[in-house]
């Protein structure tokens, strides 16, 4: 076990940009202040900025975006990669390491967003454990379902479900990357996948809406547009990102034996 934290580690320092992560940090510090400015106030509380966080524009235009500039910078490191993976009994255990190296990526990330917003809200906005005047009457067809959730069960469950989208969504940029030993492609197929799935969703395809990721990222939204239950947590949303992150996860354990691990460069 400590050999396998110990390569871990090793692979972390290996792609650790500092530029980078400092960069980032203030891209996060400056969106965290502009959903305080534009929140504080109108009877809000700090959970109604942190729901902010899983609903689908701020997915989609802040945090997957600066997610892949991360991982841009994480993976920039192609001929080490090379290297590394020869130091490996396998190249499963080597997959096993870059998976495990994306998890603890994604971790950070995810903690870092939410630190930075409760840090920035600590002397401005209320956490009491109570739903604000402004969810009660924003909210109005989930009042039973505010009745039975804290707001704290409910971040924990969306900060969950956060971290679970990125590391779906980095396991299947890492496999694309590993593939095409292409950066940028890898960012700009992702990219693509959440603009098609946003016109797909757009288009009204009831047939077809359960299985886009549109309805997925928000819990007030699924519990709206599904109807479930608002006497418990909608658990079904983890199962749909879990087995879409077990396919991707099999998907690359199996292709990844055939992969050229060469790399002229990286782009």
């Amino acid at each position: 076990m400590k050999k396998k934290i110990c390569r871990v580690q090793q692979l972390l320092l290996v792609n650790y940009n500092r530029k980078m992560y400092l960069l980032l940090f203030v891209i996060l510090t400056l969106y965290g202040l502009n959903l305080l400015i534009n929140h504080a106030g109108a009877n809000q509380n700090v959970y109604d900025i942190l729901m902010q966080l899983t609903e689908f524009l701020s997915f989609s235009y802040m945090i997957m975006p600066t997610f892949l500039a991360l991982l841009i910078s994480h993976f920039s490191q192609g001929p080490v990669q090379e290297y590394i993976a020869f130091r490996y009994s396998s190249r499963i255990a080597w997959y096993h390491m870059n998976i495990v190296s994306l998890a603890v990526v994604t971790t950070g990330f995810t903690g870092a967003i939410f630190s930075i917003i409760v840090m920035q809200s600590l002397f401005i906005l209320d956490f009491h454990n109570e739903w604000s005047l402004f969810a009660q009457g924003y909210y109005t067809q989930h009042t039973v379902f505010m009745s039975n959730i804290s707001p704290i069960t409910y971040i924990i469950m969306s900060a969950l479900l956060l971290w679970l989208v990125l590391f779906l969504f980095g396991v299947l940029f890492y496999l694309i990357f590993l593939w095409t030993k292409k950066l940028m492609l890898a960012a700009m197929i992702i990219i693509l996948l959440i603009v098609a799935n946003s016109l797909m969703t757009l288009n009204k395809l009831e047939t077809w809406t359960p299985y886009f990721f549109t309805d997925h990222l928000s819990i007030m939204q699924y519990v709206y547009k599904f109807e479930t239950n608002q006497q418990i947590l909608p658990i079904q949303m983890m199962s749909y990102w879990l087995v879409g992150l077990v396919i991707v996860y099999i998907i690359g354990r199996v292709t990844v034996g055939r992969v050229d691990l060469y790399w002229k460069k990286v782009d």
